[in-house]
């Protein structure tokens, strides 16, 4: 995630990583954040800007837990800013998320991990 910069708005662009975390707000919307070895990105997930079957295949994976924190994916999306006022100055990338479009779950955690990731451990 290093790389994504607001030199790439409105490109779409193809990243694997592990989710970190799953923020539900309703049925029609929902975001996950992806880190990679380079920093975390802000995943969108909105029943507006994704074909309608991938946006219910992606909320059914999350709701089964087939994808959970640690899960390993790929997603491609286009490169969009933040709303004005929800930049996050904690995150390289904190002026920009992306704008899933379709999605690949790379590979699963088999159980809940004896720890929390972060940037203490």
């Amino acid at each position: 995630m290093g790389e994504l910069s607001e030199s790439l708005l409105y490109k779409e662009v193809t990243l694997c990583g592990w989710v970190s975390t799953i923020r539900n707000v309703s049925r029609s919307l929902f975001f996950l954040l992806l880190r990679d070895h380079s920093g975390t990105i802000q995943l969108t997930l909105t029943r507006t800007h994704i074909e309608e079957k991938t946006f219910w295949a992606l909320q059914e994976a999350v709701d089964s837990r087939k994808i959970t924190p640690e899960a390993v994916i790929s997603v491609r999306g286009i490169v969009q800013p933040r709303p004005i006022g929800m930049n996050n100055s904690e995150m390289a990338s904190g002026g920009i998320e992306i704008f899933v479009r379709d999605f690949c779950i790379l590979n699963t955690v088999k159980s809940k991990l004896p720890f929390t990731l972060n940037d203490k451990y």
